[in-house]
Parts: structure tokens; sequence; C-alpha cells
């Protein structure tokens, strides 16, 4: 799972703000949020968990505004598309309980074998 966040406002030493994006600063939390699905629902594989939370990610932020991305020009922004947002915007406590998650499992597993073999 690769998890892409735009804009997150961090503290450096002092009085010093930042607003980073990437995957680099996005990894800690989904794995944080990963965790905490794991330990409200031991028994869920990881691709379970993967879908428990790409499922119920939005296209809207916090306050139900469209996800925006960075434009090329300083400061622009524009409506932003999967190629931005990915799944979307994370809501963990919708995650802990999707109603139905995907597991990949053993047709998975055949499915690639067959690619592997079809080459």
């Amino acid at each position: 799972m690769q998890a892409k966040l735009i804009n997150l406002l961090f503290c450096c030493l002092g009085h010093s703000f930042a607003l980073l994006s990437g995957t680099t600063m996005a990894t800690p939390q989904i794995a944080g949020i990963a965790a905490l699905i794991k330990q409200y629902n031991p028994s869920w594989t990881p691709s379970m968990i993967a879908s428990a939370i790409s499922t119920t990610a939005t296209k809207y932020d916090k306050n139900g505004e469209l996800i925006m991305a960075e434009g090329s020009d300083i400061g622009s922004q524009y409506p932003s598309t999967p190629f931005d947002f990915g799944a979307g915007f994370v809501s963990p406590s919708h995650a802990m309980d999707p109603g139905l998650v995907l597991s990949s499992g053993e047709v998975y597993t055949s499915f690639l074998a067959c690619l592997i073999f079809a080459i």
C-alpha cells in the first residue's frame, strides 16, 4: 500500500512550522492506522486492512471540500484527481468497521502464478 500525503503541518525545533507533502510523510500515519485496525480486527490479513483503508477513504477533506493538489505556480492549487490523492482522505474510524473487506487470498496467488507462466 502506498500513501501520498498532501500538506502535513508539522513543527520543527523551536517555533518553526512547515508544510510537507509526499509518501515519506504519509507512511508513518498509514502504518499507525493499519496497526490500530489490526489491533481491533486481529484476524484480518494485510490485504483486508488495505481494503478497509482504501474503500472507506473519500475524495473530500475533513471540512467536506474537494482535496486540492499543488499547482506548478507557488501557492496555486487545482482540484485533485485519483493520480494526486490515490484512494483519498483516510478515515480511521470508518476503516475500523467498513462493512465489507476484500481479501486477496488464494485467488490472487493463483492469478499471479498464471501471469508468470503466461510470459
